[in-house]
């Protein structure tokens, strides 16, 4: 196949697959079947915008996501320059370091999930963060660890495929199963449902983690490029020590989240609905 037709492969493939993801959500399920009345907002978007910065839990778990999402953004925007050019794993093999990064990260849904009902969603994001920033340390040096390994280039690839198969699960699923918990303990608290402005927050925030990636990685990645070149090798490498300081400080923010105070606002509300 050649190139041509092997990205129109891929691109026709993601439509199709998006296609039916985006068909299942609208007409598989019945919304009504998972919907209580609530109060809807009455103010204006300006002032629901205002209210929702003012909770603390939010805004603390919304800067985490941040900063959680500009570093996982950083790795994959990267990934393939951290696997050829760090480790010289051929790029005719580098999909598979890929690959097995996604399916690992797929077998873990149902643990992270398991783990966060008889835990708590904080404690995975926090591990996700110290592995993540590990991860990075590791890509920092990846070419002197390579050349300690000859010939083993493509099971360190492996390896650290499968080490961030954890945190890929983990920033994937939990974030928005917090931000319902936000949600919820602030329609309690207040009697009003802002689902719409919170999501609309969330999803910017998610736009700005991108585009930030987006522009220091291709920034990054020229310093020490030769004439000629758009990617030099010490700036793959200190694009490893940036998502490790955006990791670093997604730490910082996870930690300060008061997951405890919110999941016991909802149990408490719950019981009290049970004995009325």
């Amino acid at each position: 196949m050649s190139p041509l037709w092997a990205w129109r492969t891929v691109f026709t493939s993601f439509a199709a697959i998006g296609l039916t993801c985006l068909l299942l959500s609208a007409y598989a399920f019945n919304e009504q079947d998972y919907v209580t009345g609530s109060t809807k907002p009455t103010t204006s978007m300006l002032r629901s915008f205002a209210q929702v910065l003012h909770n603390r839990n939010f805004v603390i778990f919304s800067l985490g996501d941040l900063f959680s999402g500009v570093s996982i953004a950083f790795f994959q925007t990267a990934m393939l320059y951290y696997i050829t050019m760090l480790l010289n794993v051929p790029e005719s093999r580098s999909f598979l370091v890929m690959l097995t990064a996604i399916a690992v990260a797929l077998c873990l849904f149902p643990f992270v999930v398991g783990i966060s009902r008889k835990r708590n969603k904080k404690e995975p994001l926090l591990v996700a963060g110290v592995v993540f920033t590990v991860v990075f340390t590791f890509i920092y040096f990846g070419d002197r660890i390579a050349a300690r390994f000859p010939g083993h280039e493509l099971l360190l690839g492996l390896v650290m495929g499968v080490v961030v198969a954890f945190p890929f699960a983990a920033i994937n699923i939990l974030p928005q199963s917090v931000l319902s918990d936000i949600i919820q303990q602030d329609s309690i608290e207040n009697g009003v449902n802002r689902e719409g402005i919170f999501s609309a927050v969330k999803t910017f925030i998610e736009k700005i983690a991108s585009s930030v990636a987006m522009v220091i990685v291709s920034s990054v990645l020229a310093i020490g490029a030769a004439g000629g070149q758009s990617v030099g090798l010490q700036g793959v490498k200190l694009t490893g020590l940036c998502a490790g300081g955006f990791s670093l400080l997604s730490l910082l923010f996870f930690f300060l989240y008061n997951d405890r105070q919110v999941t016991q606002s909802i149990e408490q509300h719950r019981q009290n609905k049970e004995e009325l």
